[in-house]
């Protein structure tokens, strides 16, 4: 099948320097209404990594653990896009955002901040009165480049391209469709987001696949077109599991994927990526049983302690977010500064956490098990 069109534009260097010379665009076919028509081996596929998500999705809830996992996609999709920052600055944001400055920094806060909007988004994407619409897309990627860039949340009204050994299109290895097509291409993505008569996770994988096809932003369309696959799912109400660490292993699968999609070989994208949720999801489950692990350990070290009590508390807290301070503990549990201070005088009395020598001052603790940890599930 065919899933769009090459048309032909004309480059110009900048400045006039070099001759103006063609190059081919590519154009998605609209997919608002697009059937679901999948041979053996992909229905196959699909029925098996639709199941595995379920199952997952059917696991008692814990906002701790999914505070980690969203942790976890958010560092491996701005890996993907060679955004990256050392384990411990990332703790070190989180515990205080706004004073941060580095840019890798703030584009990975900003990741887990679009991936919390869009999950939030799926909660009500088909609801008659906050149905899904484009305004929604853009406050994705507002989320994802905020404090970084000066375009968060506008369509691109330039040409962008992907590839290539020159920085122009001429020689690219794929140029996206061109800016005055972008609005209609968008909210036909948005009525396909909208549907309830497909599978979710076909329906998942083919929005996103398309969006990444029409690249309507000037940076940041990879890790919002990730981010966008959970609010499908979460609408359907399906957990998503850390995808990027499994894309992050193999890229060139990945972007197989997305080059199977564009030349209408849906079977194959939609395979790809069921063995790539089925390898995340295979992850996750042992994400969540390093977790249990490394709580009943920590649990073991602390000992017998009154129910309730504010360092038994703690314990999930600082395993998932490893650096701490006695105010964002009170703050967390919802009690006083002087009975966190009491619990982390606690856990540091037992080992469980130690002060953070980079800044002795500002009264950090760091969990070593919880970094542990997160070097464990990355």
């Amino acid at each position: 099948m065919s899933t769009g069109t090459w048309i032909e534009r004309t480059w110009t260097p900048a400045g006039g320097r070099g001759a103006s010379a063609p190059y081919r665009a590519f154009v998605p076919a609209p997919i608002a209404t697009l059937p679901v028509a999948l041979g053996g081996e992909a229905i196959t596929a699909l029925v098996e990594a639709s199941g595995a998500l379920a199952v997952w999705s059917a696991r008692p809830y814990d906002a701790t653990l999914d505070d980690l996992l969203t942790r976890t996609e958010a560092v491996a999709s701005s890996a993907f896009e060679q955004v990256t920052a050392a384990p411990a600055a990332v703790s070190h944001a989180l515990l205080n955002p706004g004073s941060v400055r580095d840019e890798n920094l703030r584009l990975i806060l900003g990741n887990m901040a679009a991936l919390e909007r869009a999950a939030r988004i799926g909660t009500r994407i088909t609801a008659p009165d906050r149905p899904f619409t484009l305004a929604d897309l853009l406050d994705i990627h507002r989320d994802l480049i905020a404090g970084t860039r000066p375009d968060g949340g506008c369509v691109r009204d330039q040409i962008v391209w992907i590839g290539g050994y020159l920085s122009t299109p001429l020689n690219a290895n794929f140029v996206p469709p061109p800016p005055e097509m972008l609005g209609a291409l968008l909210e036909d993505l948005a009525a396909f987001l909208r549907r309830t008569d497909v599978p979710s996770l076909w329906q998942a994988i083919i929005a996103h696949a398309q969006f990444e096809t029409i690249h309507p932003f000037a940076d940041g369309n990879g890790r919002t077109g990730r981010a966008l696959m959970s609010t499908i799912l979460t609408a359907d109400s399906l957990a998503t599991p850390p995808l990027s660490p499994r894309l992050l292993a193999r890229p060139r699968a990945y972007i197989g994927a997305l080059e199977d999609f564009r030349t209408g070989n849906l079977d194959g994208c939609v395979i790809t990526f069921c063995s790539y949720f089925l390898g995340a999801l295979s992850a996750a489950t042992r994400a969540e049983q390093s977790y249990r692990s490394a709580l009943e350990e920590l649990a073991g070290i602390l000992g017998p302690t009154r129910a309730g009590s504010s360092a038994q508390g703690a314990l999930p807290l600082i395993l998932t977010a490893p650096l701490t301070d006695i105010g964002t503990l009170a703050l967390t549990l919802g009690v006083s500064f002087e009975a966190a201070s009491r619990a982390v005088g606690q856990l540091v009395t037992h080992g469980i956490l130690a002060p953070d020598n980079r800044n002795l001052r500002a009264r950090r603790f760091r969990c070593p098990r919880g970094e542990r940890l997160a070097r464990e599930i990355a």
